[in-house]
This record gives C-alpha cells, structure tokens and sequence, in this order.
C-alpha cells in the first residue's frame, strides 16, 4: 500500500492555525488473481475510515477526504 496526503490549514474559533482538512489518497494493489466488487472496495473504504486511528484521532472540525 502506498498513502499520500495533504493537509490544509486553517484557523479556529480563537483565530489560532490548525489542520482544518486532511486528503488521503491510498493506492492499495492486489495479486493478479484477485478480484473484489466495487461493492466490497466500498464497504472497505469505509470500514478503514470508521477504524482509522487519524480520523478518530482529531476533531469534528476537520475534514477527512479518502480519494
């Protein structure tokens, strides 16, 4: 797997910089022998971001994009 991202700053309510948003663009590479259904990329997507230790580690505030 190989992960590249970029983050966007901001400000807060306090007028202070923060990371507001952060993109991550995940290319993830199977055997040629293996097959899964745009279905099932799906329902793994969002099961990497449901248990993702960055989303669950910031804010409300900030945005997370999974391209």
């Amino acid at each position: 797997m190989f992960l590249s991202f970029y983050l966007y700053l901001g400000k807060n309510a306090e007028g202070r910089m923060f990371v507001n948003k952060i993109e991550l663009n995940p290319a993830i590479v199977f055997e040629d022998n293996f097959n899964i259904s745009d279905e099932e990329m799906k329902k793994m997507k969002e099961r990497s971001h449901k248990y993702c230790f960055i989303a669950n580690s910031l804010s409300k505030d900030v945005e997370i994009q999974i391209n």
